[in-house]
C-alpha cells in the first residue's frame, strides 16, 4: 500500500471517526439484517440470493440492501425491496441498528463506519484460485516497507473501522476452508461449510433462459467466455489478439452455437474487442452488466465454459459441464498479477488452450461428444463441494440465526 493510499485513508478516518463514535450508542436488533455487495457497486452474488431468501421466507426480518447506485437503489425500492444509499443518512441507521451484516468483498460493500456489534458475515466471491488477501503479497494489504507498517498499525489502533473482522465467513469444502484460514488469519470456528449461496441458483434457477439471455435464440447452445480481470482493473485489456473470425463463424455455425463474453465488470468499459461482437454473423455477443443479469444467474443455461484464471470455474463444475481453460498470458499474470494457491496445470479440469484457434478446436471436439475431462471435473466438484443441493441459503440464515441467538442472549433487542 503506497503512502498516498494510506495518507488518503487516514484523512477519510478522521473525518469519519465521530460517526463511529455515535454508531456505538446506537442500539442493534436481531430483526434487522443488512446487505451489500461488490463494493455498494452491483446487486449480485451471495447477498443478492440471502436477502432475497430471507425477503421471500422470514417475514419477522427486516433485510435491507446498501448500494452506491442510484438506480439500482431505485429499482429496488420499486420491487418493494428496501434499500438506501450506504452513506446516506438511513444507510448508516440500517448498519448501526441491524445485527447481521452481509458481505462478498469486504466493509465497502456498506457502510464500514457502523458495523461493531454487528454478526458480520463474509461470503467472498468464488472458491478461490488465485491467493486473495493475506496470502496474496502482491496485494494491498501486504506491505515490506517498515514506515508502511507502522503507519498501518497505527491506523488500526486509532481507526477500528479500518481493520476488517468477521464473525462468520462462508466457506463450500474443508479444502476451501483450508485457504480461507489464511487468507483471513482467521480460526476454524468462524469458518461454517453450509455451501454457497451461489449454488442454490446455479442448480435451480430463479429465472428463465429468456429473462436471463434476452435475444438469444431458444435451442442454440451457449459457449461462454468469462476471463478474470488484470490488475484490479486498471489499464486496457486485449485478450483476443489473434482472434480467428472466419474459424470462429464456421465452427459456431457448424455446431449452432452462440459465443457469448462477460467481461470481469472491472473491464466492461475498458476491453479491446477489435472486430471480434461484429464477427460470425451475430453469433458473438457482448454481456454487460446493463444487459444481462448477474454471471451465477447466466451459468445454467451454458454448454460450454471458456476461462482463464477466474474463479467462476468452480461455480461451473457443479453442472459438471464441459471447460476450456485459456490461460494465453499465463506467466505474465503471474509474474505482474496474481499468485496461484497451486499449480495451474493440477488446478484445471479441462484442456489448456494456448490461442484461440486451439480453443475452438476445443470446442469442436466437444461438440462431437469427445469429452476427456467428466472424470477430472467430477473429482474436483466432490474435492470443492461438501454440498451440491439448493438448501445453502437456508444453512447459511441457521448460522447467522444461532449466531444472533448467542449475541441477543439477554432478551436485547
Amino acid at each position: 500500500m503506497h503512502l498516498s493510499r494510506i495518507t488518503k485513508k487516514l484523512f477519510q478516518a478522521m473525518i469519519a471517526w465521530p460517526f463511529y463514535i455515535f454508531g456505538l450508542l446506537i442500539p442493534r436488533s436481531k430483526d434487522i439484517w443488512v446487505f451489500g455487495a461488490w463494493f455498494g457497486n452491483r446487486y449480485a452474488d451471495s447477498p443478492r440470493y440471502v436477502f432475497e431468501f430471507v425477503t421471500e421466507q422470514l417475514p419477522g426480518i427486516r433485510a435491507v440492501w446498501l448500494s452506491r447506485n442510484k438506480k439500482l437503489i431505485r429499482s429496488l425500492r420499486a420491487a418493494g425491496r428496501p434499500a438506501y444509499g450506504i452513506n446516506s443518512l438511513m444507510g448508516f441507521w440500517h448498519c448501526a441498528r441491524a445485527g447481521a451484516v452481509f458481505v462478498n468483498t469486504g466493509y465497502a460493500d456498506v457502510n464500514r463506519y457502523a458495523l461493531k456489534g454487528a454478526v458480520r458475515i463474509q461470503f467472498w466471491h468464488g472458491i478461490p484460485l488465485k491467493k486473495i488477501h493475506y496470502d496474496d503479497e502482491k496485494n494491498l494489504f501486504v506491505t515490506s516497507s517498515p514506515v508502511l507498517k507502522i503507519l498501518q498499525q497505527l491506523s488500526l489502533r486509532l481507526f477500528p473501522f479500518l481493520k476488517e473482522e468477521w464473525d462468520l465467513i462462508i466457506s463450500t469444502s474443508p479444502a476451501m476452508t483450508g485457504r480461507l484460514l489464511t487468507a483471513f488469519h482467521t480460526t476454524r470456528e468462524k469458518i461454517s461449510e453450509t455451501g454457497s449461496p451461489r449454488t442454490d441458483v446455479i442448480l435451480k434457477p430463479t429465472y428463465t433462459r429468456e429473462q436471463v439471455l434476452q435475444g438469444v435464440t431458444e435451442g442454440k447452445k451457449i459457449i461462454l467466455y468469462a476471463p478474470t480481470h488484470r490488475n484490479l482493473g486498471s489499464g486496457r485489456v486485449d485478450l483476443f489478439s489473434g482472434f480467428p473470425h472466419s474459424a470462429a463463424a464456421e465452427v459456431l455455425q457448424k455446431t449452432d452455437a452462440v459465443f457469448l463474453i462477460k467481461m470481469h465488470y472491472y473491464h466492461e468499459e475498458n476491453h479491446s474487442l477489435p472486430g471480434v461482437i461484429q464477427s460470425a454473423a451475430g453469433r458473438v455477443q457482448l454481456l454487460t452488466s446493463d444487459s444481462a443479469l448477474d454471471i451465477n444467474l447466466i451459468l445454467p443455461f451454458v454448454d460450454i465454459l471458456i476461462t482463464d484464471y477466474s474463479s467462476v470455474y468452480f461455480d461451473f463444475l457443479v453442472l459438471n459441464r464441459p471447460i476450456i481453460f485459456a490461460p494465453f498470458d499465463l506467466k505474465q499474470y503471474l509474474k505482474d498479477d496474481r499468485e496461484l494457491y497451486e499449480a495451474y496445470e493440477s488446478a484445471t479440469p479441462g484442456p489448456k488452450c494456448a490461442d484461440w484457434e486451439s480453443v475452438f478446436r476445443v470446442i469442436e471436439e466437444y461438440a462431437k461428444g469427445e469429452d476427456l475431462f467428466e472424470r477430472e471435473r467430477r473429482l474436483a466438484r466432490e474435492r470443492w463441494y461438501s454440498h451440491l443441493d439448493t438448501d445453502a441459503c437456508k444453512r447459511v440464515v441457521g448460522r447467522t440465526q444461532k449466531l444472533l441467538g448467542f449475541l441477543f442472549a439477554d432478551g436485547e433487542n
